[in-house]
C-alpha cells in the first residue's frame, strides 16, 4: 500500500470520525487555500472523501507578480472543479505588527466575515478548514519555548478551535506524510518564495535548526510530538489544581466585582505563577506580574488596569472592578436645571445665600454662584485631574482624594466632576473645591443636590466647619 493511498484513507477516517463527534451535517466548509502544497493537499483530500467546500485566498501582494499568480491559480483550481470562490486583497499593513502576525490576523478577520456574511444570508458555513500539519506544530511549539513560555504556549494547536470555528484535519500528519501524497499524486501547486527566506524565525527553524537537532536526534520529531502530549496532559492536571485553590479564593459579587483577601493572595506559592493565573481571566497580561504583586504591598486606593478590568487594593481585598465606558460630557447651561443619568441625577438652582456661617442641608452643597460661568461641564473624573479639597487649600489630585474616601474601583470609575472652564469645583459625592467656597461678601449661591452613588455618609480626610465655608 502507498504512503499517498495510506493518506487518503488516513485523512478520511480522521475526518469522519470527527464530523460524528461534531454532529456536523451536510453545510460546506470554508478552505483557506493559499496555492502552495499543504492547501492543495487538503484541496484533493477533500474532493476524494466529497466533502462540499468552497475556497478563499487572500492576497497580501508582498511578492509582486509572484502573488497574482498565486491568486490566478487558486481562482482557476476553483473554477475547474466549479468550488465557490472567495478573494480579498487587505489595506496595507500600518498596525506596527510583524507581517507574518499581521497577515495571520487579517487572514482570520476575512475568513470570520466571511463566516457572518454566509450565516446572515441563510447559507451558513460548517466551519473554516486550514493545512496545518503536524510540522507546523513541532515549529510553533520550538518557536515559544525558544522565545520563553509558560505552560500554554507548549500545548498542541488545537485540532478544533470552537471560538474563531477553526478545524485543522491535517494535524495528525506529518509534512513528509503531505509531501509524499503531492508527489504521487502530482497535484499542482505553486511555491512561495518567501518560504526560503531566512529572515523569518519560524523558516530558520524549519531550515536550520530542526536538520541540526535531527543530526544529534534522528527521532526529534517524534520526540518533540510524544512530549507535547505530555505537556497537554500535565496541563489539564496544572489547570485542575489551580481552578480548585482559585475557587476557594475569588469571591463573586452581586456588583459584578471579583475580591480575594489580600493576605491569602500574598501567601500563595509560588506567587508568580498564581498571581498570573489570577489576573490572566480579567484582561492583564503576563508583562502586568510584577506590577500586580508591588500592588499587594502598596497603598490602599493602589490600583491597576488592564483593557477589560480595574484591580484596586482596598483595605485587606485586592478588588476586580469591570471598567465601565465613560458617561459622554453633560452641559450645565444656566443657573437652575437637572440632569440624569443611570440611578443618578444632580439639580441645581441659584439662590440668596440663607445665612452668613450657615452650613447647607446634609444633601446639598453650596457654590460661590459668584465665581461660576455657564456653562459648567458635568463629566466623568479623568486620571490627572485634580482640585483644591474644601478646607485644605491646597492641589491634589483627584485620584488620591477618592483613595482617601476610601471609594472602591467600580464606584470610583464613576465619579464625576463639575468643570467650570479649566477648574474642578465640586466632586459630586465627595468635596467641593476650598477656591469656590462662600466667603464673607457671598451674597448668591449655586444650590446643587445630588442624588444616586453617593459617598456622604463615609467620614470626611478633613470634617467640614462653617469656618472653613460659608456654606
Amino acid at each position: 500500500m502507498s504512503a499517498s493511498l495510506d493518506l487518503n484513507k488516513a485523512f478520511q477516517a480522521h475526518w469522519h470520525k470527527t464530523c460524528q463527534e461534531k454532529k456536523w451535517g451536510h453545510s460546506p466548509f470554508l478552505l483557506a487555500c493559499s496555492g502552495g502544497v499543504d492547501s492543495m493537499v487538503l484541496a484533493h483530500l477533500l474532493l476524494a472523501a466529497q466533502v462540499p467546500f468552497a475556497v478563499a485566498h487572500m492576497n497580501f501582494q508582498l511578492r509582486g507578480e509572484e502573488s497574482t499568480r498565486d491568486a490566478n491559480f487558486v481562482r482557476a483550481f476553483a473554477a475547474q472543479h466549479q468550488l465557490p470562490f472567495f478573494y480579498h486583497i487587505p489595506p496595507a499593513n500600518q498596525s506596527g505588527a510583524g507581517i507574518q502576525e499581521w497577515a495571520r490576523d487579517q487572514r482570520y478577520q476575512w475568513l470570520g466575515t466571511l463566516l457572518e456574511a454566509a450565516e446572515a444570508a441563510g447559507k451558513p458555513f460548517t466551519t473554516i478548514l486550514t493545512a496545518h500539519h503536524a510540522d507546523d506544530q513541532l515549529e510553533t511549539l520550538l518557536f515559544h519555548f525558544f522565545r520563553g513560555t509558560g505552560w500554554e504556549g507548549l500545548q498542541s494547536l488545537p485540532s478544533f478551535h470552537a471560538a474563531n470555528k477553526v478545524f485543522r484535519p491535517l494535524l495528525p500528519f506529518s509534512r513528509a506524510d503531505v509531501l509524499a501524497y503531492a508527489q504521487a499524486h502530482k497535484i499542482a501547486h505553486v511555491e512561495d518564495s518567501s518560504n526560503a527566506e531566512k529572515k523569518y524565525t519560524r523558516n530558520q527553524i524549519r531550515l536550520e535548526l530542526m536538520p541540526c537537532l535531527e543530526k544529534i536526534f534522528p527521532t526529534v520529531r517524534q520526540n518533540l510530538l510524544e512530549n507535547q502530549k505530555r505537556f497537554d496532559q500535565q496541563f489539564k492536571m496544572y489547570q485542575w489544581a489551580v481552578a480548585q485553590k482559585l475557587t476557594q479564593l475569588l469571591q463573586v459579587r452581586d456588583n459584578g466585582q471579583t475580591e480575594i483577601p489580600l493576605a491569602q493572595w500574598r501567601a500563595l506559592q509560588p506567587l508568580e505563577s498564581y498571581t498570573w493565573e489570577i489576573i490572566k481571566p480579567f484582561g492583564f497580561s503576563a508583562k502586568q506580574v510584577a506590577e500586580c504583586i508591588k500592588l499587594l504591598a502598596a497603598h490602599p486606593g493602589a490600583q491597576l488596569s488592564s483593557a477589560t478590568h480595574q484591580l484596586c487594593k482596598i483595605k485587606n481585598w485586592m478588588v476586580f472592578s469591570p471598567l465601565t465606558k465613560p458617561e459622554p460630557s453633560r452641559l450645565m447651561e444656566g443657573p437652575v436645571g437637572s440632569l440624569s443619568w443611570g440611578d443618578q441625577s444632580l439639580t441645581w438652582e441659584r439662590i440668596d445665600l440663607p445665612q452668613q456661617g450657615l452650613l447647607p442641608p446634609p444633601d446639598r452643597e453650596w457654590l460661590n454662584a459668584d465665581l461660576l460661568a455657564f456653562p459648567l461641564v458635568l463629566r466623568n473624573w479623568r486620571p490627572g485631574d485634580y482640585c483644591y479639597p474644601l478646607g485644605l487649600n491646597k492641589k491634589k489630585k483627584i485620584a488620591k482624594l477618592l483613595g482617601e474616601y476610601k471609594i472602591d474601583a467600580l464606584t470610583r470609575s464613576q465619579v464625576k466632576v463639575i468643570e467650570c472652564g479649566t477648574k474642578i469645583v465640586a466632586v459630586l459625592g465627595c468635596r467641593i473645591d476650598h477656591r469656590f467656597r462662600c466667603l464673607p461678601q457671598t451674597q448668591k449661591v449655586l444650590e446643587i443636590k445630588f442624588s444616586g452613588t453617593t459617598h456622604s455618609s463615609l467620614p470626611l480626610p478633613k470634617k467640614k466647619t462653617a469656618k472653613d465655608n460659608r456654606s
